[in-house]
Protein backbone atom coordinates (compact mmCIF):
# COMPACT_ATOMS: atom_id res chain seq x y z
CA UNK A 1 0.00 0.00 0.00
CA UNK A 2 1.06 3.83 -0.36
CA UNK A 3 3.19 5.03 2.59
CA UNK A 4 1.82 7.69 4.94
CA UNK A 5 4.76 9.52 6.38
CA UNK A 6 5.67 8.96 10.09
CA UNK A 7 5.86 12.09 11.69
CA UNK A 8 9.14 10.80 14.40
CA UNK A 9 11.76 10.66 11.93
CA UNK A 10 12.95 13.92 10.04
CA UNK A 11 12.40 12.78 6.36
CA UNK A 12 8.84 12.55 7.21
CA UNK A 13 8.09 15.13 4.80
CA UNK A 14 9.53 12.97 2.05
CA UNK A 15 6.71 11.13 -0.15
CA UNK A 16 6.98 7.58 0.42
CA UNK A 17 6.28 4.89 -2.03
CA UNK A 18 4.75 1.48 -1.38
CA UNK A 19 5.32 -0.05 2.14
CA UNK A 20 4.98 -3.38 4.08
CA UNK A 21 2.35 -4.23 6.72
CA UNK A 22 2.46 -6.95 8.87
CA UNK A 23 -0.76 -7.39 11.32
CA UNK A 24 -1.63 -3.81 10.56
CA UNK A 25 1.84 -2.54 11.67
CA UNK A 26 3.78 -0.06 9.31
CA UNK A 27 7.42 -1.68 8.85
CA UNK A 28 8.78 1.05 6.99
CA UNK A 29 9.90 3.56 9.82
CA UNK A 30 12.43 5.90 8.47
CA UNK A 31 12.40 3.96 4.61
CA UNK A 32 11.16 5.67 2.11
CA UNK A 33 9.38 2.57 0.51
CA UNK A 34 9.53 0.49 -2.58
CA UNK A 35 9.88 2.28 -6.22
CA UNK A 36 10.61 5.46 -5.04
CA UNK A 37 12.80 7.57 -7.10
CA UNK A 38 15.67 10.51 -5.76
CA UNK A 39 17.30 12.81 -8.34
CA UNK A 40 21.44 13.49 -7.54
CA UNK A 41 23.44 16.43 -9.06
CA UNK A 42 27.11 15.95 -7.33
CA UNK A 43 26.08 14.64 -3.91
CA UNK A 44 22.83 17.20 -3.62
CA UNK A 45 19.86 15.03 -3.52
CA UNK A 46 16.60 16.11 -4.79
CA UNK A 47 13.47 13.65 -3.08
CA UNK A 48 9.75 13.54 -3.89
CA UNK A 49 8.12 16.16 -2.04
CA UNK A 50 4.30 15.02 -3.05
CA UNK A 51 2.48 12.24 -5.14
CA UNK A 52 -0.86 12.00 -7.06
CA UNK A 53 -1.88 8.40 -6.55
CA UNK A 54 -3.86 6.69 -9.12
CA UNK A 55 -5.52 3.05 -8.01
CA UNK A 56 -7.31 0.06 -10.04
CA UNK A 57 -7.85 -3.75 -8.91
CA UNK A 58 -7.90 -6.56 -12.00
CA UNK A 59 -8.57 -9.72 -10.64
CA UNK A 60 -5.51 -11.07 -8.91
CA UNK A 61 -3.89 -8.10 -9.55
CA UNK A 62 -3.97 -3.93 -8.30
CA UNK A 63 -2.49 -1.14 -10.44
CA UNK A 64 -1.57 1.75 -8.69
CA UNK A 65 -0.58 4.41 -11.05
CA UNK A 66 1.88 7.36 -8.92
CA UNK A 67 3.35 10.61 -10.38
CA UNK A 68 6.19 12.36 -8.34
CA UNK A 69 6.57 15.92 -8.07
CA UNK A 70 10.67 16.13 -7.27
CA UNK A 71 10.67 19.44 -5.29
CA UNK A 72 12.73 18.64 -1.68
CA UNK A 73 16.11 18.82 -0.81
CA UNK A 74 17.87 18.25 2.81
CA UNK A 75 18.72 21.02 4.49
CA UNK A 76 20.14 21.79 7.88
CA UNK A 77 19.14 23.95 10.85
CA UNK A 78 20.11 25.38 14.04
CA UNK A 79 17.59 26.48 16.37
CA UNK A 80 14.86 26.71 14.36
CA UNK A 81 16.94 28.20 11.42
CA UNK A 82 17.92 27.17 8.12
CA UNK A 83 21.54 27.09 7.43
CA UNK A 84 21.70 28.51 3.87
CA UNK A 85 25.93 29.07 3.35
CA UNK A 86 26.85 27.08 0.46
CA UNK A 87 30.37 26.53 1.64
CA UNK A 88 29.05 24.71 4.45
CA UNK A 89 26.80 22.07 1.71
CA UNK A 90 30.06 21.77 -0.13
CA UNK A 91 31.60 20.21 2.67
CA UNK A 92 28.79 18.10 3.91
CA UNK A 93 28.45 17.06 0.36
CA UNK A 94 32.59 16.36 0.10
CA UNK A 95 32.28 14.31 3.91
CA UNK A 96 29.14 12.27 2.51
CA UNK A 97 31.28 11.51 -0.41
CA UNK A 98 33.96 9.81 1.68
CA UNK A 99 31.69 8.34 4.07
CA UNK A 100 30.26 6.22 0.33
CA UNK A 101 33.54 5.72 -1.08
CA UNK A 102 35.89 4.38 2.17
CA UNK A 103 33.67 2.34 4.55
CA UNK A 104 36.72 2.27 6.99
CA UNK A 105 36.44 5.96 7.75
CA UNK A 106 32.42 5.47 8.48
CA UNK A 107 32.62 5.36 11.62
CA UNK A 108 34.50 8.27 12.54
CA UNK A 109 32.71 10.53 10.19
CA UNK A 110 29.30 9.59 11.50
CA UNK A 111 30.60 10.37 15.54
CA UNK A 112 32.04 13.51 14.07
CA UNK A 113 28.73 14.24 12.67
CA UNK A 114 26.34 13.40 15.22
CA UNK A 115 29.01 14.96 17.86
CA UNK A 116 28.49 18.10 16.03
CA UNK A 117 24.72 17.79 15.23
CA UNK A 118 24.51 17.40 19.41
CA UNK A 119 27.10 20.59 20.46
CA UNK A 120 24.95 22.70 17.97
CA UNK A 121 21.73 21.45 18.19
CA UNK A 122 21.77 21.10 14.81
CA UNK A 123 18.47 19.20 12.82
CA UNK A 124 17.79 17.96 9.58
CA UNK A 125 15.20 20.24 7.67
CA UNK A 126 13.74 19.44 4.66
CA UNK A 127 12.54 22.22 1.90
CA UNK A 128 10.68 22.29 -0.83
CA UNK A 129 12.30 23.96 -3.60
CA UNK A 130 11.12 24.41 -7.22
CA UNK A 131 10.02 21.23 -9.16
CA UNK A 132 13.06 19.93 -10.54
CA UNK A 133 11.14 17.13 -12.81
CA UNK A 134 8.58 14.68 -12.03
CA UNK A 135 8.92 10.78 -12.48
CA UNK A 136 5.78 8.52 -13.50
CA UNK A 137 5.51 5.01 -12.14
CA UNK A 138 3.32 1.98 -11.96
CA UNK A 139 3.31 -0.43 -9.19
CA UNK A 140 1.60 -3.90 -10.68
CA UNK A 141 1.08 -5.81 -7.07
CA UNK A 142 0.23 -9.57 -6.88
CA UNK A 143 0.49 -11.92 -3.61
CA UNK A 144 4.23 -12.44 -4.22
CA UNK A 145 5.32 -9.82 -6.00
CA UNK A 146 5.48 -5.87 -7.38
CA UNK A 147 6.40 -5.27 -10.85
CA UNK A 148 7.71 -1.66 -10.51
CA UNK A 149 8.28 0.27 -14.05
CA UNK A 150 9.12 3.98 -14.49
CA UNK A 151 8.81 6.36 -16.75
CA UNK A 152 11.98 8.99 -16.48
CA UNK A 153 10.90 11.59 -19.46
CA UNK A 154 10.37 14.41 -16.99
CA UNK A 155 13.65 13.62 -15.26
CA UNK A 156 15.95 16.76 -16.60
CA UNK A 157 19.43 15.92 -18.50
CA UNK A 158 22.87 16.26 -16.33
CA UNK A 159 20.37 14.38 -12.88
CA UNK A 160 21.49 10.50 -11.67
CA UNK A 161 18.76 8.49 -10.77
CA UNK A 162 18.49 6.42 -8.19
CA UNK A 163 15.54 4.22 -7.15
CA UNK A 164 15.33 3.69 -3.31
CA UNK A 165 13.84 0.65 -1.76
CA UNK A 166 13.38 0.83 2.14
CA UNK A 167 12.02 -0.61 4.88
CA UNK A 168 11.93 -0.45 8.25
CA UNK A 169 16.02 -1.16 10.20
CA UNK A 170 14.31 -2.47 13.50
CA UNK A 171 12.21 -5.15 11.40
CA UNK A 172 14.51 -5.82 8.00
CA UNK A 173 17.89 -6.65 10.24
CA UNK A 174 19.70 -9.67 7.77
CA UNK A 175 20.60 -9.45 4.55
CA UNK A 176 21.59 -12.33 2.13
CA UNK A 177 22.49 -12.66 -1.68
CA UNK A 178 22.87 -15.56 -3.92
CA UNK A 179 26.39 -15.85 -3.36
CA UNK A 180 25.74 -16.82 0.35
CA UNK A 181 26.67 -13.81 1.93
CA UNK A 182 24.90 -13.37 4.61
CA UNK A 183 25.33 -9.90 6.92
CA UNK A 184 23.28 -9.28 10.61
CA UNK A 185 22.85 -5.59 11.52
CA UNK A 186 25.42 -3.28 11.57
CA UNK A 187 27.88 -5.61 9.52
CA UNK A 188 25.39 -5.20 6.36
CA UNK A 189 26.87 -1.38 5.92
CA UNK A 190 25.26 1.65 5.18
CA UNK A 191 25.88 1.73 1.12
CA UNK A 192 27.65 -0.92 -0.57
CA UNK A 193 27.38 -2.14 -4.30
CA UNK A 194 25.74 -5.66 -5.01
CA UNK A 195 27.72 -7.72 -7.26
CA UNK A 196 25.39 -10.81 -6.96
CA UNK A 197 22.63 -11.58 -9.18
CA UNK A 198 19.72 -11.34 -6.33
CA UNK A 199 20.01 -10.17 -3.05
CA UNK A 200 16.83 -10.05 -0.36
CA UNK A 201 16.96 -7.90 3.15
CA UNK A 202 14.74 -10.43 6.36
CA UNK A 203 12.37 -9.16 9.14
CA UNK A 204 13.51 -11.97 11.46
CA UNK A 205 11.03 -11.26 14.06
CA UNK A 206 8.02 -11.58 11.15
CA UNK A 207 9.45 -14.25 8.84
CA UNK A 208 9.59 -11.94 5.90
CA UNK A 209 11.67 -10.85 3.27
CA UNK A 210 11.83 -8.86 -0.30
CA UNK A 211 14.39 -9.77 -2.78
CA UNK A 212 15.46 -8.03 -5.91
CA UNK A 213 17.89 -8.90 -8.96
CA UNK A 214 20.64 -6.66 -11.19
CA UNK A 215 19.04 -5.18 -13.72
CA UNK A 216 21.41 -4.40 -16.98
CA UNK A 217 22.01 -0.77 -17.04
CA UNK A 218 22.02 -0.16 -13.13
CA UNK A 219 24.06 -0.63 -10.35
CA UNK A 220 22.27 -1.82 -7.27
CA UNK A 221 23.40 -1.16 -3.49
CA UNK A 222 22.37 -1.91 -0.17
CA UNK A 223 22.09 -0.28 3.08
CA UNK A 224 21.24 -0.21 6.43
CA UNK A 225 21.30 2.42 9.15
CA UNK A 226 19.96 3.09 12.55
CA UNK A 227 20.29 5.90 14.64
CA UNK A 228 18.16 6.92 17.88
CA UNK A 229 15.25 8.82 16.44
CA UNK A 230 17.37 10.02 13.28
CA UNK A 231 17.46 6.85 10.96
CA UNK A 232 15.92 3.47 10.77
CA UNK A 233 15.76 2.20 6.97
CA UNK A 234 17.23 -0.85 5.15
CA UNK A 235 17.17 -1.41 1.77
CA UNK A 236 17.99 -2.32 -1.82
CA UNK A 237 18.54 1.02 -4.71
CA UNK A 238 19.13 1.00 -8.04
CA UNK A 239 21.51 3.77 -9.41
CA UNK A 240 20.82 4.50 -13.27
CA UNK A 241 22.49 5.05 -16.01
CA UNK A 242 22.37 8.93 -16.94
CA UNK A 243 19.92 9.33 -19.86
CA UNK A 244 17.69 6.41 -19.06
CA UNK A 245 13.89 7.07 -19.60
CA UNK A 246 12.44 3.66 -18.58
CA UNK A 247 13.43 1.43 -16.26
CA UNK A 248 11.45 -1.51 -14.60
CA UNK A 249 12.25 -4.73 -12.37
CA UNK A 250 10.72 -6.67 -9.94
CA UNK A 251 10.32 -7.09 -6.40
CA UNK A 252 9.84 -10.39 -4.94
CA UNK A 253 7.96 -10.94 -0.84
CA UNK A 254 7.90 -14.21 0.88
CA UNK A 255 8.24 -15.73 4.29
CA UNK A 256 11.23 -17.16 5.30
Amino acid sequence: MPGSNQDCYPTSRIQKGLVLQCDGQDLSEEGVGFGVPVLKTGQEAVFPGSCVWKAELKGDCATIEAEYSMNFVRRMAVGGRRIDCRTFYRAREWLASQYSRHPKLRKGILYGAELSRMVMSMKDAFVEVPTVGSVKAVYSIMDDSVRVGLDLRGVPDGHELVVMNEQGANHFDSYKDSDELFLEKDAIGSWDEVFSDRASFIDSKNGLYFALTRVEGARMMRGRELLSDRLAWAGLAYILTPGTKRFSYTIRLGRT
